[in-house]
């Protein structure tokens, strides 16, 4: 079973953007993997971030969890992203997706 990898440092990975079925995606780039964004939670959600990478995982997606904050602003700005594999398939509906694998999770994105 994979298990998502959490980076602490925002400065290991690079971030990019990138065009999709007609809409603009941020993407990130870890170690030798692209990875693209699916869903941000706030630092009250972070642990509901990982039990979705967890569910991700399970079902074969290799997942990132980073943190994001600035330091110019307070601890509790924290967020927590959660990136999925550009060689993953892409869903019709991210939010199908997440409500097959973890329908407890909906709705608490931050």
């Amino acid at each position: 079973m994979l298990q998502p990898l959490v980076v602490i440092e925002q400065q290991s990975s690079s971030y990019f953007k990138f065009w999709y079925q007609n809409v603009m995606h941020d993407g990130m780039r870890y170690q030798s993997e692209l990875f693209r964004h699916f869903r941000t939670f706030s630092l009250q959600r972070r642990n509901h971030a990982y039990s979705l990478g967890c569910a991700l995982a399970q079902q074969g997606i290799q997942t990132v969890i980073t943190c994001v904050s600035d330091r110019n602003t307070a601890p509790t700005d924290q967020r927590y992203v959660l990136w999925i594999s550009l060689r993953s398939p892409w869903a019709e509906s991210e939010l199908s997706l997440a409500d097959s694998l973890t329908p407890s999770l909906v709705g608490t994105v931050a």
